[in-house]
């Protein structure tokens, strides 16, 4: 079964076409922000913020290696990969960003509804395609469709790794 795109729906993969994966969660099936500290928060995925973004952009093409991360070397690990294991900022679930535009007091002029109309449409696009990547590797996030999950967990599915390439660069984060 190709993965590429939403099997059923014929479509690209959307935000509702995923679930909270209880075990995961401690059988809690919605997201939720907590506080750990100590030695658990080491084992927790790191998240990025606009001005990380800016500094990783600054250093140019960040790769990792056994040593930790090194810029222009030729391994295949995706930048955001990168993000997850040397980020200081660590939490159980990804903070969602503020819609585009939403700080702006006034009226936003036709150009720039359009511009943050563009620009939602990709963050949702991203989170959806970082969501698939959770179901085929971590596991935070399980497919709606359970037919969908059992193909995962047999390793009965093919899929384009472009379209992790294309939707998860943090360069689409300007």
């Amino acid at each position: 079964m190709d993965l590429t795109q939403n099997p059923f729906k014929k479509r690209d993969w959307i935000l509702e076409d995923f679930k909270v994966n209880p075990a995961m969660n401690d059988n809690v099936p919605y997201a939720y922000h907590v506080v750990v500290r100590g030695a658990k928060r080491r084992c927790i995925h790191g998240t990025t913020c606009q001005d990380c973004d800016n500094f990783y952009r600054s250093m140019g093409d960040i790769k990792t290696a056994n040593v930790g991360p090194k810029w222009n070397d030729n391994n295949d690990a995706l930048p955001f990969e990168v993000v997850k294991m040397v980020s200081r900022h660590r939490d159980l679930w990804d903070k969602v960003d503020s819609p585009p535009g939403f700080g702006q007091f006034d009226f936003p002029s036709t150009q720039e509804r359009i511009k943050n109309k563009e620009e939602a449409r990709v963050m949702k696009k991203r989170m959806a395609y970082e969501r698939l990547y959770s179901a085929l590797h971590d596991k935070r996030w399980l497919f709606k469709n359970e037919e969908l999950n059992k193909c995962v967990n047999d390793a009965r599915y093919t899929l384009d790794q472009g379209v992790f390439l294309k939707y998860l660069a943090h360069e689409e984060k300007e």
